[in-house]
């Protein structure tokens, strides 16, 4: 069990990481935001033990081996490194920092740190589905893998977004990070478009990645659509299609077709898994997903940027 604290109250922790963590036995230690009355409530609602108004008193408590920090991507760099300069354990949101060089610099903190771990918090990897995605284009279940196309859509009611808080950033690490695995690769072409808000960022960004040995993928991140994902995966075999492979939680039958039929289906919370195996990587056992493919996944989402 670890005793954690919680910076950053917004959707994620108080629909997954809060009741992950209750889920499977941790303690929430403390939890901290800018309005203390704020706080007050997500501890109310959430079970944890004591809220308080400042960040940094968080990392200052001596009962808390871990945080999770859920601020936003401009704001998460300096927190995590100051959680890891306290001795903290971090599990940190997506994407795990503004742009590849704070990734980058993070990772380094990380390392730096020696026994303490650092993970970018990507539930769709701990997701039984993605494993047995995984495992049947590594056995060749389509033959070679072609062309992937990729969709995460969540529709906004705003458009007073920041541009640190746009399309790409908040979707595209999920889109980025699963066509990498698939492609079991990293790209060597970008190219993308995007459109964007009167504040500057992007409503909905498109790429077009190429990846070595002919291969293409597609990827669409928008805030301006319908809620919609989707995955599909062109072998010379055949093909992989997953609905709603970025949502899939422990009320979803989630599946995987091969040419238009069903042949497996999974319901578990990734989320459960993802902390379970947080804490397991802090007692030294190997996790799946380590802190340098977050960096992989940054210099991807930097490169989009750019080109579009």
């Amino acid at each position: 069990m670890l005793r954690w604290g919680i910076i950053g109250i917004g959707e994620t922790a108080r629909d997954h990481v809060a009741p992950a963590l209750r889920s499977v036995g941790h303690d929430l230690a403390v939890v901290a935001a800018p309005v203390l009355t704020q706080a007050q409530s997500f501890a109310a609602t959430q079970g944890v033990r004591r809220a308080r108004a400042d960040f940094m008193d968080v990392l200052e408590s001596r009962d808390v081996d871990a945080v999770w920090i859920g601020l936003d991507p401009s704001d998460r760099g300096n927190w995590v490194e100051e959680a890891l300069s306290h001795g903290k354990h971090v599990l940190c949101a997506k994407p795990l920092g503004a742009d590849a060089d704070e990734a980058a610099r993070m990772a380094t903190a990380a390392a730096a740190a020696g026994d303490l771990v650092l993970m970018e918090a990507l539930p769709v990897r701990f997701h039984p589905r993605t494993t047995a995605l995984l495992d049947l284009i590594a056995g060749g279940g389509v033959g070679e893998v072609r062309i992937v196309n990729a969709t995460l859509s969540k529709p906004t009611d705003s458009e007073e977004i920041s541009v640190s808080n746009g399309a790409l950033l908040q979707l595209g690490a999920d889109l980025i990070s699963l066509v990498r695995w698939v492609m079991g690769a990293e790209p060597d072409t970008v190219r993308a478009v995007s459109r964007h808000y009167a504040t500057g960022a992007d409503s909905t960004t498109t790429a077009v990645l190429g990846f070595p040995g002919r291969r293409t993928a597609t990827l669409h991140a928008s805030l301006d659509a319908c809620d919609y994902s989707t995955l599909e995966v062109i072998g010379t075999k055949g093909t992989l299609t997953v609905p709603e492979p970025f949502s899939a939680t422990a009320t979803l039958q989630a599946s995987i077709l091969r040419d238009g039929e069903l042949i497996g289906s999974w319901r578990a919370d990734p989320w459960e898994t993802l902390i379970d195996t947080f804490e397991q990587t802090t007692r030294g056992v190997r996790a799946p997903l380590d802190v340098d493919d977050a960096v992989a996944t940054a210099h991807v989402l930097d490169w989009i940027g750019a080109s579009a």
